[in-house]
């Protein structure tokens, strides 16, 4: 026959070879035939019948061999096993799997071996059919089908030895099963019984008789069961039946009826107390089958426990007073007068808890634990009672003869999983016996005792943890803002003392130098301040300064401060704040700078073009102020906005993400709301942007007179010139609630108002930033008398100056008002008191940094390819390789490096992990692929210095790596063993074959 393959686990395949019962076993005819054929027509002097155990293989069969097993470390065949087809291995010496095989340097020194899967009528492989020859030797395709045709006829022999037994075994299994069902139904507990479809017996256990306390013959075989129940009610046996005829009758045809329709199981109770649960199913020749089961003691243990769950359920808290009346209750229904819970350690038997009838065991007391009859009790599992100590054995015990105790049940108790001591009932008087209901019952009341102490001790451990956890965060927030502070402070210093030298006279590249130092060190400050301040609200020691506070004036220096970002991202920028809000509040004013820094900062990093706004409204009541921040960034995803506010996390935490921050931030912002009893969140949509909100409650101060003065526009005519779509409703919004009427320009920025408008123009509000911009202060002005030309406001990034052309507006009708636009600054430009409009604003137009060359091809040393993102990192490789030497390209991230390694020949790559776009590690991965044999050396540059990193630099096929900071010397030495090479680039001198060069820096 064919036995089909199979996947398989080993544990299948050793279930099937030890179901077969095969191994072991004596020399079977049917298998010598096929090893002496084997070795007789493939001319081999050794062929077995192998199979292969958990240890060993074992020969059924076997012809030039003594031996009847071997090692399973050994056995050629576990390989062939594993195999679908022929295994053969023509000399094993040459095989890396064998040559050092003790059958192959030894007796019978294998050379040759060729084996076929032995394989089960279910498919297992068990063994091999297999040949051996001392000589090294081939097989051709005709010998590989002999030898194949020959293990076929082992599988089948197998599979004839398998029907074989089975047919055996399921004979001998039918003549006992009856014998077997018989002896199990004899065995159950409760009462079975068989009824005929003429309700007489035809089977019934002796626990079925014994239910019932008659004669012989009443309940037996043949009976009916009309008559049992008549004889039952005649001799008072069924509670319930009544003594009147008519109710007897009654309550026969009740019963006969439910027999008639079995189903739900039903209580059937006796006049000694007893309780019958009866459950009756109908068989498929129209008979019932019963079972009787004696539910007395389940009912009295239900009754228990309900009481004593209503007992520890009452919403008390004091656990004295819940274990006490759960002893209370045990006493009661055992009755046993005293109770007691124990704790038990080191021989020690302590009383926890405690009911007596005088109240004269308190908890407290103390005695040794052979001096109690808890010793038998506490170092086992089971319940052990005894019902009168001074008639047996126990008479000499020490807790006898101390307190006369007759009657005793107890039974450990186990708390959170370990030995805790035991719960135990006694008397001084002796009982009848002890039940096995009571021991159940003992069960019962130990499994909830420990279930209370376990909570009590998972509520204290919770406590105590909590306590220490609590303590942890503070001693770690605490040493963080220790360390921060300590490293804050030298940093100041070097900032102020960097201030002082670029204030001194320095050459262009001393101050550009200068410049970048001062930046680093700046975004240094950032960071420690973050964690300073995170871990100053962790520790819960942080509090607010309230002070008077103006609204306009807090969102003006958020703003300016993010002008410079926003102006070279060419974003609009802009603050609004509906004049009905009462401007003078109480609250901090330096943590909501603080909050709306942070999600301004967001707003304009992660925004690319359109732009950002703040808005202030109205919160849900009058002393409240919802701040919000808009912007058409990118957007965030909805599975991440769940863990936006958790510390240190950001959108895109990848190895190539393109923003960086420590992703405090928002953590630092929404713990800072929360402290001022606030809410915050964020609505966003991928693509489309976010808007980060945040209300908080900030009481009304009355302010100076001024600072609550907006300029009067109530039905002035307002047009926007020029201005992009994000500016506009905003623009609109804020002047409409000055009590203007807004009309925008529906022609580009370069023309002006349509001549209907014109005529009643009062101002003309025009972005000078727009394109042909400029054309709009003549074309916007109408050709009429100069009292009736509109006021002319220009808005610009830029510092601007009224040309000539313009003088025909009277100065006081010419405003300029630098962008970004917040409230304070455009009604001051609008004529509204409280600000100055002539106020200047901070410069922004401040020189900035060189660009860096992106290659140096003077020297005469290494030809080197930088791969660097970061353009300070940039500058400082640039100018370190340089003065070593060496020639240098510029790559800003793994694809331009990829690119350059293309177009140019290279001595070595210094590859930066952490870039845009395309990592180093990626980068590297191309290159080992596309260059396996012609690309330099790859170094990283990387801050990733634990070891787990070692791994998968070295899977991704970097050659050596420096961490950062830079150590010049570091970087000199790894460079210093570099061969230059005109073929193929350099080569790590040092590092050779199997070697693994990592060089902290």
């Amino acid at each position: 026959m064919t036995h089909q393959k199979t996947s398989y686990s080993e544990l299948d395949r050793l279930a099937e070879l030890g179901r077969l019962k095969i191994l072991d076993t004596p020399p079977e005819r049917a298998f010598d035939r096929v090893t002496a054929l084997a070795t007789k027509l493939l001319d081999v002097p050794i062929s077995l019948v192998s199979l292969v155990d958990r240890d060993r293989q074992w020969f059924k069969a076997k012809c030039g061999i003594d031996a009847v097993e071997t090692p399973r470390s050994w056995a050629f065949c576990d390989y062939a096993i594993r195999q679908d087809e022929i295994m053969v291995v023509e000399d094993a010496r040459k095989d890396n799997r064998f040559k050092d095989n003790p059958l192959v340097a030894g007796d019978p020194f294998i050379r040759f071996y060729a084996g076929v899967p032995l394989r089960s009528p279910n498919g297992f492989p068990l063994g091999t059919l297999c040949i051996i020859d001392s000589k090294p030797r081939s097989l051709d395709a005709k010998e590989c089908e002999i030898l194949k045709d020959l293990c076929d006829i082992a599988a089948d022999a197998i599979w004839l030895r398998d029907l074989a037994s089975r047919s055996d075994a399921a004979s001998a299994e039918a003549t006992r099963s009856s014998q077997v069902i018989a002896e199990m139904i004899e065995a159950i507990p409760d009462g079975f019984v068989k009824y005929g479809a003429d309700r007489r017996i035809e089977f019934c256990n002796s626990a079925f008789s014994a239910f019932f306390p008659w004669e012989d013959g009443v309940v037996a075989p043949g009976a009916l069961l009309d008559d049992i129940l008549k004889y039952g009610i005649e001799r008072g046996f069924y509670a319930g039946a009544g003594k009147r005829k008519e109710d007897q009758q009654a309550w026969i045809e009740e019963r006969l009826y439910r027999h008639g329709k079995p189903g739900e199981p039903f209580l059937q109770e006796t006049a000694d107390g007893r309780w019958m649960r009866i459950l009756e199913s109908r068989t498929a020749d129209g008979g019932i089958v019963g079972i009787r089961s004696d539910v007395t003691s389940q009912r009295r243990h239900a009754d228990v426990l309900r009481a004593m769950l209503a007992a520890v359920s009452t919403g008390s808290t004091n656990l004295q007073e819940r274990i006490s009346r759960i002893l209370e209750i045990g006493c009661e229904y055992l009755e046993l007068p005293i109770g007691i819970v124990s704790k038990i350690e080191d021989g020690n038997y302590v009383v926890e808890y405690a009911v007596s009838p005088d109240g004269g065991i308190s908890p407290g007391t103390a005695f040794r634990l052979d001096q109690t009859y808890c010793e038998n009790v506490f170092s086992g599992f089971d319940p052990i009672g005894f019902s009168h100590v001074g008639g047996g054995e126990l008479r000499t015990h020490p807790c006898y003869l101390a307190t006369g105790l007759e009657s005793y049940i107890g039974c450990p108790v186990m708390v959170s999983g370990h030995r805790y001591g035991t719960v135990n009932f006694s008397s001084p008087l002796p009982r009848e016996s002890i039940q096995d209901s009571d021991l159940d019952l003992m069960r019962y009341i130990t499994l909830l005792v420990g279930s209370e102490l376990t909570r009590a001790e998972a509520a204290n451990a919770l406590e105590l943890a909590k306590a220490q956890a609590e303590e942890a965060s503070q001693q770690k927030s605490e040493f963080l803002a220790t360390m921060s502070h300590e490293i804050r402070t030298p940093l100041n210093g070097l900032l102020g003392m960097v201030d002082l030298l670029l204030g001194s006279a320095l050459s262009d590249e001393q101050a550009r130098l200068a410049e970048i130092a001062k930046h680093s060190g700046s975004n240094l400050l950032l960071i420690i301040n973050d964690i300073l301040d995170f871990s100053r609200l962790e520790g819960e020691w942080l509090e607010l300064d309230d002070a008077p506070l103006s609204l306009m004036e807090m969102i003006g220096a958020v703003i300016d401060n993010a002008s410079a970002t926003a102006r070279d991202k060419n974003l609009e920028l802009i603050a609004v704040m509906h004049p009905s809000i009462p401007d003078y509040r109480e609250g901090d004013a330096a943590r909501l700078r603080q909050i709306l820094f942070n999600l301004v900062g967001n707003a304009v990093k992660f925004t690319d073009e359109g732009g950002v706004a703040i808005e202030l409204l109205e919160g849900a009541t009058p002393d409240r102020i919802r701040f919000q921040v808009r912007d058409t960034g990118i957007g965030i995803a909805e599975h991440d906005r769940e863990t936006l506010f958790d510390r240190f996390t950001q959108v895109d935490s990848s190895i190539s993400r393109r923003f960086g921050g420590t992703g405090l931030g928002l953590a630092i912002s929404k713990k800072l709301v929360t402290l001022m009893g606030g809410e915050i969140g964020v609505v966003s949509e991928e693509g489309i942007g976010s808007t980060f909100y945040f209300e908080v409650p900030l009481t009304i101060l009355d302010g100076p007179p001024q600072q609550n003065r907006a300029p009067k526009l109530d039905g002035k005519l307002v047009q926007l010139a020029g201005w992009g779509d994000f500016s506009v409703p905003l623009l609109v919004w804020q002047l409409e609630g000055l009590g203007a009427r807004v009309v925008v320009d529906s022609r580009s920025a370069a023309g002006g108002p349509s001549a209907g408008s014109a005529r009643s123009l009062d101002i003309l509000m025009v972005d000078m930033d727009a394109d042909d911009a400029s054309s709009s202060r003549q074309d916007g002005i109408p050709d009429t008398p100069d009292q009736n030309k509109p006021a002319m406001l220009y808005c610009t990034w830029q510092d601007f100056h009224v040309r000539p052309e313009d003088q025909v507006l009277p100065a006081s009708e010419r405003t300029v008002l630098r962008k970004p636009l917040h409230p304070r600054a455009l009604m001051g430009a609008l004529g509204g008191e409280g600000s100055d409009p002539g106020e200047k604003q901070e410069d922004l137009d401040k020189p900035e940094t060189a660009p860096v060359p992106g290659t140096v091809v003077s020297g005469t040393g290494l030809n080197i390819l930088v791969a660097e993102d970061n353009e300070i990192n940039q500058i400082l490789m640039l100018r370190v390789l340089t003065k070593l030497g060496h020639q240098v390209d510029l790559a800003g991230d793994g694809l331009e490096a990829i690119e350059a390694v293309r177009k140019k020949q290279y001595d070595v790559i210094l590859m930066d992990i952490q870039m845009p776009r395309m990592d180093g590690l990626q980068a590297t991965r191309i290159l080992v692929e596309k260059h396996p044999d012609t690309r330099p050396p790859i170094v990283a540059l990387t801050a990733h210095a634990l070891k787990e990193h070692e791994e998968e630099f070295r899977g991704a096929g970097i050659d050596s790596y420096l961490t950062k900071p830079l150590d010049v010397e570091k970087l000199t030495e790894v460079l210093n063993n570099i061969r230059p090479s005109a073929k193929s680039g350099g080569e790590i001198a040092a590092v050779k074959a199997g070697e693994w060069d990592a060089t902290e820096c």
